[in-house]
């Protein structure tokens, strides 16, 4: 019989035994595997090399490289990965003039490259942007940079965005941002910098990766843009350009009330003026990025711009949280694009050429943008006939136009084609050797706060000769006319109307009638929405013509110097009875009142008057039957006290020949009744 410690002897066996059985399972396992390795192999080889170099990238491709997954998946994925001095590059915009060679897009990981489009060929640009998508490929995780430009492309450039809103027709703006972004897309630009806030959908299209949609941006430069931003954010701009002087009240906004989830840039000064000295400073990019902005321009430094950014960031200065949020609202936009999918250019839409199409279409925006502001005795339209005079600044300069470097018809080159061989038209910049012999001075002038001092003198010098002035305003906002107003005998606001000149002369010589309405005040003279037509308003109801009766003769009395005591029996006796019939020197005239247009609170009059007699001096009086107040007068002196309206000639049109009309007009408010005054007088003065 075994001992008590017998089982103890057969311990270390068992032990053994169950080693050895679990050493042999463990065997058969890996052989179990390698076969099917074998067979995997083997199945590799049936396929071929390049499908088995396939199936290897797919079973190792990121999720940020998946298209199929969610956008914020990817750039979750992505930023995961993503080293600190990839998140720092992605914080910095170039400009490609500037960069000393392409590696410096992979070595810094750039995130943005701005460039000018110059006047090449299309294949020339899109063979820039590929060469920088390609440079940018290099850097470890390949993310594609952001290719931007604050320029225009193509055969025609398009009004300002001011004669883009007095146009009142946003599809008019729709179709022009999708030929916009159609020309972007075949040169390689993914982000319009210059892009108004009327464009947004056109430059976007219905979704952001679509082969010609191009991201939008709004610009930021103080409280006037408050509405115009809220209106491109709800359009779902891509981007939002701040001046560094407006960094923290414009993010406070941006990205606190208006909740803007797309990434702040700044614009292309970059943040140097911050401190006022001259040069970049690391506080200085600190104090944007604390502010909100998410991405820098870094002029012509961006290896210093990095390291003044890392220096800031190891230092806490620049929180990672700063840094990451600033990441996930470029590569959201990156994504959103397809730009990890499409990194370079579609060449089929390099070759699609559709100048005359583009043309067309920047001729209709200029005539819809075009606003009739003053038009005393249907000066406009003009007739293609007699001889015609053009001054002014900006009749034959394409850049005054808004034109940088490209091509285009001037606003004199577009008369000359409207009058074919049917008007002599002559031309002087500064208005030297006009004459009497014109019927009509056509003064192109620009500016944008005040009419300039050049233009000034030229509009005295066409006055002077007493030939009728048709002034034709180019600017971006509202200018104070109200001191030179009344010299003209019509005023045109043409923005600054691009490359198709053609389309102001449409409007001038009544091709195409005059539309637009003032987006925005002008001061005193014009409030929003003002803007007249050719075809004019009716008279209000009941608007009278007003015939003044004669002025009678007074009585005769005696001198003043005569002395005292009863008159003389030589004397004639006061005459008695009715008063004379007037003689010619005393104005019997008729006195034409009209309204021209009317708005809800507001309304343009002209007031004509008829001479039965040669006169030398004029003066009309009339009393409003309502609360009328006149804010704004042209080609008299006209004064208001209460109801009553006093309105005298000026020196060049006191002279009214026997059966000619002079006139004179005025813009006033009222409070919702606009009844024309019953009566009127007219006398010499």
């Amino acid at each position: 019989m075994p001992g008590p410690d017998e089982p103890r002897r057969h311990r270390p066996l068992a032990a053994r035994l169950d080693r050895h059985g679990r050493t042999m399972i463990v065997l058969t396992i890996v052989s179990v595997l390698l076969t099917a390795a074998t067979m995997v192999a083997s199945a590799l080889d049936l396929i071929g090399p390049s499908q088995r170099a396939g199936a290897r990238a797919a079973a190792a491709a990121p999720a940020y490289r998946d298209a199929g997954k969610p956008v914020p998946d990817r750039v979750a994925d992505l930023l995961k990965r993503m080293s600190v001095e990839d998140k720092l590059g992605q914080l910095v915009q170039v400009d490609r003039a500037t960069l000393s060679t392409p590696d410096d897009l992979a070595t810094y990981r750039i995130g943005a490259v701005v460039a000018a489009v110059d006047p090449v060929p299309a294949t020339e640009l899109a063979d820039r942007y590929d060469a920088v998508q390609r440079a940018a490929q290099a850097a470890p995780l390949a993310i594609p940079v952001l290719y931007g430009t604050d320029g225009t492309r193509g055969a025609a450039t398009y009004p300002h965005q001011a004669g883009l809103a007095a146009s009142g027709d946003p599809d008019l703006a729709r179709r022009i941002g999708r030929a916009t972004a159609e020309e972007f897309a075949g040169i390689g630009v993914d982000w319009a910098l210059a892009a108004r806030p009327d464009l947004v959908t056109g430059l976007q299209g219905a979704r952001l990766d679509e082969p010609t949609s191009v991201l939008a941006t709004a610009r930021y430069a103080g409280p006037a843009d408050r509405e115009p931003l809220r209106a491109a954010i709800a359009q779902g701009v891509g981007a939002v350009v701040v001046p560094v002087k407006e960094r923290a009240a414009a993010t406070a906004l941006i990205k606190g009330e208006l909740r803007f989830p797309g990434f702040v840039a700044t614009d292309r000064a970059g943040v140097a003026a911050i401190d006022g000295a001259p040069g970049v400073t690391g506080a200085e990019i600190a104090e944007a990025i604390n502010a909100g902005v998410d991405m820098v321009a870094a002029n012509n430094d961006p290896r210093g711009f990095v390291d003044l950014l890392r220096a800031e960031v190891y230092a806490g200065r620049v929180s990672t949280g700063r840094l990451d949020d600033a990441n996930h609202r470029i590569l959201t936009r990156k994504f959103e694009l397809g730009l990890f999918e499409r990194p370079l250019t579609d060449r089929g839409l390099t070759a699609a050429a559709r100048d005359q199409a583009q043309r067309e279409l920047a001729r209709d925006a200029v005539r819809k943008s075009q606003v009739l502001l003053k038009n005393v005795r249907g000066a406009l339209p003009l007739g293609k006939r007699g001889k015609i005079f053009v001054a002014g600044s900006g009749a034959d300069d394409l850049g005054r136009q808004g034109v940088a470097g490209g091509t285009g018809t001037t606003v004199l080159r577009g008369i000359q084609a409207a009058v074919g061989t049917g008007a002599t038209v002559t031309y002087r910049r500064d208005g030297a050797g006009i004459n009497g012999s014109y019927r009509v001075a056509v003064a192109v002038i620009t500016g944008d706060r005040g009419i300039d001092a050049a233009d000034r003198a030229t509009l005295a010098r066409l006055r002077a000769s007493g030939v009728p002035v048709v002034a034709v305003l180019l600017c971006t906002g509202p200018v104070d006319v109200a001191a030179q107003l009344g010299g003209w005998a019509a005023l045109v606001a043409a923005w600054r109307p691009g490359s198709e000149g053609q389309g102001v002369a449409d409007v001038l010589f009544g091709d195409h009638r005059p539309t637009g309405k003032l987006p925005a005040a002008w001061g005193k003279s014009f409030p929003a929405g003002f803007g007249l037509g050719y075809s004019g308003t009716p008279p209000t109801t009941g608007a009278p013509r007003v015939v003044a009766s004669p002025t009678p003769r007074p009585t005769p009395t005696r001198r003043a110097s005569s002395p005292p005591g009863p008159v003389p029996t030589t004397a004639a006796p006061a005459p008695t009875g009715p008063a004379p019939t007037p003689t010619a020197a005393v104005l019997a005239c008729a006195v034409d009142y009209r309204v021209s247009s009317q708005w809800q609170t507001g309304f343009v009059a002209e007031v004509r008057i008829t001479a039965e007699a040669a006169v030398d001096g004029w003066t009309v009086r009339f009393t409003f039957p309502g609360d009328q107040r006149i804010t704004n007068a042209w080609n008299a002196t006209v004064s208001q006290d209460g109801a009553r309206v006093t309105a005298t000639s000026l020196d060049w049109n006191r002279r009214v020949a026997a059966g000619g009309s002079v006139s004179f007009g005025f813009q006033a408010t009222h409070g919702g009744t606009n009844a024309s005054p019953p009566t009127a007088t007219c006398t010499p003065s």
